[in-house]
């Protein structure tokens, strides 16, 4: 299982290897902090952490990912920074609309649902979706923080369902300065 979880993180957002995130116990979940991505998050265990230099109609961009995977649930929680031009010339809308499509279509998904979310005051989409022909459930909330683009987000077989833990791990990504 956690072969084709990380498979599948492969076909939507890229791996590569690195190592680094800070952690704080509290019971089994543990505190992400990322200092460069400026976030933090809960998590059910250790993520590990991975960089990747991904092609983009922008050019390429270093995606930040961390993942762990958990009772056959994957969770993600990854951050890339757009070039400040693209930005300046991009409606919000557009650019989570783009973010959105390509992690349904990396992963050869299928939207279930969406609705606009925000992070402080910054714009973001909450989206549910199948993965792989319907093999994969997942939830994703990606936001838009001036130039960087936050997604985090939790997979688990169709089958099993999301678990019942889903939300407080979407809900406790917050921002750091």
């Amino acid at each position: 299982m956690r072969t084709l979880l990380i498979g599948l993180a492969v076909l939507g957002l890229g791996l590569a290897l690195s190592s680094g995130a800070a952690h704080a116990q509290a019971g089994d979940w543990k505190t992400l902090t990322s200092k460069a991505g400026r976030f933090t998050v809960m998590m059910p265990g250790e993520a590990k952490e991975q960089k990747q230099d991904v092609p983009t109609p922008a050019g390429k961009i270093t995606m930040t990912m961390y993942i762990l995977e958990k009772d056959g649930t994957a969770y993600f929680a990854t951050f890339n920074d757009y070039p400040a031009e693209l930005i300046q010339k991009s409606e919000a809308d557009t650019l989570l609309d783009g973010a959105r499509d390509g992690a349904v279509g990396n992963v050869k998904g299928k939207l279930l649902e969406e609705k606009k979310i925000k992070v402080d005051a910054f714009p973001g989409r909450e989206i549910t979706f199948e993965a792989l022909g319907g093999m994969f459930i997942g939830r994703s909330r990606i936001y838009l923080v001036k130039e960087r683009l936050y997604q985090v987000m939790v997979l688990s077989p169709k089958a099993a369902g999301l678990p019942k833990d889903a939300g407080k791990y979407l809900d406790s990504f917050k921002l750091t300065k």
